[in-house]
């Protein structure tokens, strides 16, 4: 047997030994970079806004960048992304470079958990109009973050699930904390 073979046979059992335990649970740290190449593969670049009497307008968001993380400082507070992006209204001539906050967070939604990022108030001083709040126009960014698979065992097929449990956000990277069920 190769040496390959060998070390994933033996992660295989480890692995299945260490969910095999009550309370699992995994976390996976990310950091800006691999944050970006994420927001960039699954972020809306697009969305409308609807003015009223029927006036549509398709904001798009171009050149979405994570910054830095600003984990929260007090209870009060809440963990942040700090973002750079290019709002872009094509329709009303609008281009217009944001710095806007994102709230990371966790919603449970139809038993499912979901991690959402929301923009935070951001002032967006458009012309002959004056001060809107980006925030308010922006819907939150919502994306399913359970999982289920298969682990092939000695004795068969382990179903595994999981499910994001919360989040930990450090001045490098976030920690997503998922909880693990093994039956």
């Amino acid at each position: 047997m190769s040496s390959i073979r060998r070390n994933a046979w033996a992660i295989r059992v480890a692995t299945i030994a260490w969910l095999s335990t009550a309370a699992a649970g995994v976390g996976v740290e990310v950091d800006t970079e691999t944050l970006n190449r994420l927001l960039a593969a699954v972020a809306t670049n697009r969305f409308d806004v609807d003015l009223g009497a029927g006036n549509i307008v398709t904001v798009e968001l171009h050149d979405l960048r994570v910054t830095g993380l600003a984990p929260a400082a007090t209870a009060k507070e809440r963990d942040a992304i700090l973002t750079s992006v290019t709002l872009v209204a094509p329709q009303l001539g609008l281009r217009i470079p944001l710095r806007p906050r994102v709230v990371v967070g966790v919603v449970k939604e139809d038993g499912a958990s979901l991690l959402e990022l929301r923009f935070e108030d951001t002032g967006l001083a458009v012309p002959l109009v004056g001060q809107i709040n980006f925030a308010r126009l922006a819907p939150p960014l919502r994306f399913p973050a359970d999982n289920a698979w298969v682990i092939a065992g000695a004795n068969g097929d382990v179903p595994v699930t999981s499910r994001l449990a919360r989040i930990e956000m450090g001045r490098d990277t976030i920690r997503f904390e998922f909880d693990v069920d093994v039956p």
